[in-house]
């Protein structure tokens, strides 16, 4: 679809939308109670995607939306953003949300509501070298000392029971000082549908858990300060839709290629005997912690291939660290790699976790794969299984007969952008033989959630993954801080904001990002999307969804052809999408 015809859809789809900001809807009757609104500060809602970044942001204060005014579902989240700004004297801004209430009575606590001030956070353009300043991190400060001519951004998140009833609920967002308010009405049209914590699109983000160790100088890895503090991070990422673990079963999977180490969980030990043995206790520790936190999908153990190949053990034989690099499918390799195999199934069946293992595999070449491939098949448990297998590839292999024997393939985005149409066929084929497909962002990705990237990206991509019949959506890193994240998001060997989507908060408890909800944004519209597609009867616009997916699919909008505007109109027109199969069903 070209842009013209992109845009004429989005047209006669916006033309029956009810989403969006509005002016119609009075202000209720709930706490905070509005006061004078004579005050020489200003407050108004904008889009979540909307660029605030560097000169974006001073855009805001042209903007006057002092309603929103959206539709959601039960289990569902909505967020928005707001913007208050002082053209001269110095004001200290308090934001407060009231309850949501429906004619008939019902009542979304406010409880239920989050107000956080966006900090904004240095990030330096990996290509053109401009350092621009970004609002990224949701704190969870609800004031601020607004001085002249300043601009602050807040993100306003609405969790929705999943025993809402269906109506529309409207409520106040309340800024104000000691003698003035600014009141923003928010209004949500709960839908009668339900949106499962079960996802047809499954999001999987990369965790560090060693680098909260070094931030915050918890005395020893998985203590019990650190499994509190990681607790809560992966309260977030369970929140945004997450369900993977990842575990490191070697020392440095990646070869250090972030600012902390990343020891392995797994600690090997060379016996005095010259027996073997291995040590679950990190592994179980941090294994144990996202079960609790609900996150249980798979366990992705890195790596079999790790960087360079190397085996970090402790040697009783010598009574040193000693280091070995082993080539894939020697003898050698194949002897080590084998006794922990024996060790690592009969433990993961002791705790019930076989099922869920993967050995995972990161952009290797497919000779290596091929000998992960053997050998897993010649190690079982005691049903005569072998572990299942992740493999993230940067590159089509010349051969895909080997994608048959990979239970979770993920293609980096370059990868599917350069031949759509090949890859979708790959995607059903395996679909059809119930093996997983993802697609993953990193480094060189483009469009991307750095830090410096259109926040609409951060929700495209998702949606890109799906437009190509992908089952899930994959991204390095969710936690792997640099040395001092609130100051910049640079690292020194990828884009800025390449190995973070979260912050390590004050008191032990980490921030969120602008980038990470959106993300969980685009998750969420992807699920929508494959429900109301299973029900919606109208067949124009099932074509009309077809025709939108085709462009999305396609859209030319790599790393030499990015197109912002079309990647924002993009996903404008998938939420109007979303709205006209939900008005379908309800007429």
């Amino acid at each position: 679809m070209n842009n013209n015809l992109l845009k004429r859809t989005a047209a006669v789809i916006l033309a029956s939308a009810l989403i969006g900001c509005s002016t119609g809807s009075a202000v209720p009757s709930a706490t905070p109670t509005a006061g004078s609104t004579d005050t020489s500060f200003s407050a108004t809602f904008f889009d979540a995607e909307q660029s605030t970044s560097g000169d974006d942001l001073k855009q805001l204060t042209s903007l006057t939306e002092d309603t929103y005014e959206t539709s959601c579902w039960r289990n569902d989240t909505v967020i928005v953003k707001a913007a208050v700004y002082n053209a001269s004297d110095t004001s200290s801004v308090v934001a407060e949300a009231g309850d949501l209430t429906s004619s008939s009575g019902n009542t979304i606590s406010k409880n239920q509501i989050s107000i956080g001030r966006i900090q904004e956070v240095s990030a330096t353009d990996f290509d053109s070298s401009k350092t621009v300043s970004v609002p990224d991190i949701i704190t969870r400060d609800t004031s601020v000392q607004l001085t002249a001519d300043s601009i602050v951004t807040w993100m306003i998140k609405v969790q929705i029971p999943s025993n809402t009833p269906a109506g529309t609920y409207t409520g106040m967002i309340l800024f104000h000082d000691t003698a003035c308010s600014r009141p923003l009405t928010l209004t949500l049209h709960v839908q009668d549908l339900d949106l499962e914590d079960s996802s047809s699109m499954s999001l999987e983000l990369w965790q560090y858990s060693y680098s909260s160790l070094r931030y915050y100088n918890f005395a020893q890895a998985f203590s019990q300060a650190h499994v509190d503090y990681l607790s809560k991070e992966l309260q977030l990422y369970k929140e945004a839709g997450g369900g993977t673990i990842t575990a490191s079963i070697t020392d440095e999977p990646w070869g250090h290629q972030t600012y902390d180490s990343y020891p392995s969980m797994i600690a090997w030990t060379r016996n005095a005997d010259y027996s073997w043995s291995f040590d679950y206790t990190q592994f179980d520790t941090w294994v144990n912690t996202c079960m609790n936190a609900g996150i249980s999908e798979r366990i992705l153990s890195f790596s079999i291939l790790p960087t360079y190949n190397r085996i970090l053990f402790d040697d009783q034989v010598t009574g040193q660290q000693q280091t070995l690099y082993l080539d894939p499918g020697s003898d050698d390799w194949n002897t080590i790699w084998g006794l922990f195999l024996d060790s690592y199934i009969s433990h993961l069946e002791e705790q019930g976790w076989f099922d869920i293992t993967y050995m995972a595999i990161d952009e290797k070449d497919t000779a290596s794969t091929q000998a992960v491939i053997d050998l897993l098949d010649s190690h079982t448990n005691s049903n005569g299984d072998s572990l299942k297998l992740a493999v993230y590839m940067n590159q089509l292999p010349e051969d895909t007969s080997i994608l048959d024997s990979i239970d979770e393939v993920s293609f980096a985005e370059s990868v599917v952008e350069e031949d759509p149409s090949r890859l979708q066929k790959i995607a059903d084929q395996r679909t059809e033989d119930g093996k997983i497909t993802s697609m993953y962002t990193c480094t060189d990705q483009y469009p991307n959630s750095f830090t410096y990237s259109n926040p609409a990206e951060s929700v495209w991509t998702v949606l890109y993954a799906k437009a190509n019949h992908m089952t899930g959506f994959v991204r390095w890193a969710l936690d792997a801080f640099n040395e001092d994240p609130f100051t910049t998001t640079d690292v020194d060997t990828y884009e800025s904001g390449d190995t973070m989507l979260l912050y390590p908060g004050n008191d032990s408890t980490p921030y969120s990002s602008t980038r990470l909800e959106l993300i969980a944004e685009g998750i969420r519209l992807v699920n929508k999307y494959e429900v109301l597609s299973q029900q919606v009867t109208d067949q124009s616009l099932l074509n009309t969804a077809d025709d939108l997916m085709n462009a999305i699919a396609n859209a030319n909008v790599s790393k030499d052809h990015h197109d912002e505007s079309l990647i924002e109109d993009q996903v404008t027109v998938f939420r109007t999408l979303i709205s006209s199969m939900e008005d379908s069903l309800n007429q």
